[in-house]
């Protein structure tokens, strides 16, 4: 009936947490789930084999003022709360489904302690297993590092005349519960179309990922295509300043009013002395919620409440 256990630190300042667990310790997350105002409110790291969580509790620890809880993962939340029940079990919070996709309730272990039952693949927005972290034991074997910066362009920039006169347009599928996204990529200059399969894994640094990618045939995709998966559409442009290229990407869909640029480069060194063009804005690579596997999930609405809450903060 139960599958996983991992603790839970609460903390009142995420980014002090994850300075701490993410860089000193090495962790490596691979899970992030953000408040509607687009706050880090929880994020799921790896320390060599095994799992912790770290949640944004505004007071100063955990449940009852507990800074370590306990999640246990069960195949039928229902059921196993009412089998805790039966022995006596206190039971903090009855089963409900919460806004990240998951089935949670809480109860008290008999010295006190706080644990919290949850069941995964509930609801549109179910996060990934813990399985879906499981990789190769040495994936720089098969992936490359892709060293990369995100920008926000600045209010009323001018920069469609900057362009090259063609874009791309991206079609991508963004399987759940994996790291592979499906991208169909079509060339407005030449018609041509071309589908690839990516693995994108994150590091120590929101400025690298691990990626990998292998191309797949129409037969391919139209099987890999049927997987649940969440959809992000596209145009790219480019703009060659100095010795390197920045993509403008246009959003469509629910994301309709999004315009995000990125630039790379082939170390950290040289990405962060990049030169950057006039109309770039406010940068975001440290962001979560502006990833293609966040913005795919992503509403009009939460991404209105993200851009005015960038904006409020703008002097």
């Amino acid at each position: 009936m139960f599958t996983a256990l991992f603790p839970i630190i609460a903390t009142p300042d995420m980014g002090r947490a994850l300075r701490f667990y993410r860089d000193a310790l090495d962790g490596r997350v691979i899970y992030e789930f953000s408040a509607p105002d687009g706050t880090l409110a929880y994020a799921g790291l790896e320390i060599g084999s095994s799992h912790l969580g770290i949640g944004l509790n505004p007071g100063e620890a955990g449940g009852d003022g507990r800074p370590i809880s306990l999640w246990i993962y069960a195949e039928d939340c229902d059921a196993a709360v009412e089998r805790l029940r039966v022995v006596g079990t206190p039971i903090l919070q009855e089963p409900r489904d919460e806004p990240w996709g998951e089935r949670v309730a809480r109860v008290r272990d008999p010295d006190g302690n706080e644990i919290v039952i949850g069941q995964q693949g509930r609801g549109e927005q179910a996060r990934p297993s813990l399985g879906a972290s499981l990789i190769s034991p040495e994936p720089e074997r098969y992936m490359r590092q892709e060293y990369e910066r995100r920008f926000l362009l600045a209010p009323g920039a001018s920069w469609r005349e900057l362009v090259e006169p063609y874009c791309k347009r991206f079609d991508d599928i963004y399987l759940r519960r994996t790291y592979l996204r499906v991208r169909t990529l079509t060339d407005s200059a030449t018609g041509r179309e071309f589908i690839k399969l990516t693995k994108k894994l994150t590091t120590r640094s929101p400025y690298v990922q691990m990626v990998g990618s292998i191309p797949l045939s129409p037969m391919e995709y139209e099987f890999i295509a049927g997987l649940a998966g969440d959809r992000l559409i596209k145009q790219r442009y480019y703009h060659f300043f100095g010795a390197n290229v920045f993509s403008i990407d246009v959003f469509e869909g629910e994301l309709e009013g999004l315009v995000l640029c990125e630039v790379e480069a082939g170390d950290l060194e040289e990405l962060m002395q990049i030169e950057l063009p006039d109309y770039i804005g406010k940068e975001v690579t440290e962001d979560s919620f502006f990833t293609g596997g966040q913005l795919c999930r992503a509403s009009r609405s939460e991404l209105r409440r993200k851009l005015d809450s960038i904006r409020s903060l703008r002097p």
